[in-house]
């Protein structure tokens, strides 16, 4: 404890001597001591949401930009003026503002369409660690979107966002494994990318396993786990999952059958006994 001590004084007495050190020294006082946790803005209701984002709150500016922008909790849909928020909390780094930011430089909405410029917010945002902006970033690549195409520049960016939770890039680095675009083919491989997508309610990865399963892809051929899957992804309205139903479907033996609807019966059970978030 006494050399952390000496440690930590040695550090405050560095912050001291410039202005810019005055400002990290109260925010790491106000971590030390406990502040108040970071309001839940997205519950918030939409005056005190207003207040936090005058008063500059970069969390509050980006909330309330994604609610303009969407025209949702109270606030009309004004796509510029969602941009305008984005801007100011982009200014203090805001990693979610600059992938907003992208995208709607991306769809002309709010801002002057422009995709080299959006590749170049999601890469700030990218950088800063936010997934949906890898994500971004892979199917630009591999749209050659802003970029020049490059498929294995956007495996690269889907590996990194999958690596840390994001469903979307999942599925879609699955896809560029069952069809062996910028990687190697790899059907075991993407079938575990899809069901990883699958468990997160990623509609289209739950048709793609549904398919893998019915023909034995990458995962033993099994018309039960084919059936839920893609039961799963017509309920979503995935396009395609109906039709891929049916013909399973037609498939299977009554026992079969059975099996399926047993284990979708006890899927959606559980889902109505879960505890609300």
């Amino acid at each position: 404890m006494k050399r952390r001590s000496e440690h930590h004084e040695s550090a405050l007495r560095r912050f001291r001597r410039t202005a810019r050190g005055v400002v990290f020294l109260a925010a790491a006082l106000t971590a030390t001591v406990g502040a108040n946790p970071t309001p839940d803005w997205a519950r918030a209701p939409l005056a005190e949401l207003q207040r936090a984002a005058s008063a500059g709150d970069a969390a509050a500016l980006y909330e309330l930009g994604e609610r303009h922008w969407a025209g949702v909790r109270g606030a009309p849909e004004q796509p510029t003026l969602a941009v305008e928020y984005w801007t100011a909390a982009a200014r203090q780094m805001h990693a979610g503002a600059i992938a907003a930011l992208g995208h709607a430089v991306a769809q002309g909405r709010g801002a002057p369409k422009h995709a080299a410029r959006a590749v170049a917010l999601w890469r700030h945002a990218a950088a800063a660690g936010h997934t949906g902006a890898m994500t971004a970033l892979g199917k630009a690549y591999a749209a050659g979107d802003g970029v020049a195409p490059d498929p294995a520049a956007a495996v690269r960016w889907f590996h990194q966002a999958a690596a840390k939770g994001e469903p979307e890039a999942e599925y879609l680095l699955g896809w560029h494994y069952e069809n062996g675009v910028g990687v190697e083919m790899d059907l075991q491989q993407a079938a575990i990318c899809y069901l990883n997508a699958a468990e997160r309610g990623v509609s289209a990865a739950q048709n793609s396993l549904g398919v893998l399963y019915a023909n034995g892809q990458g995962v033993p051929r099994n018309l039960v786990d084919s059936y839920v899957w893609l039961s799963r992804a017509a309920a979503a309205g995935e396009p395609n999952a109906a039709a891929n139903l049916e013909a399973v479907r037609r498939r299977m033996s009554r026992a079969e059958n059975r099996e399926a609807r047993r284990r979708l019966s006890e899927t959606a059970q559980r889902t109505e006994t879960a505890p609300a978030p």
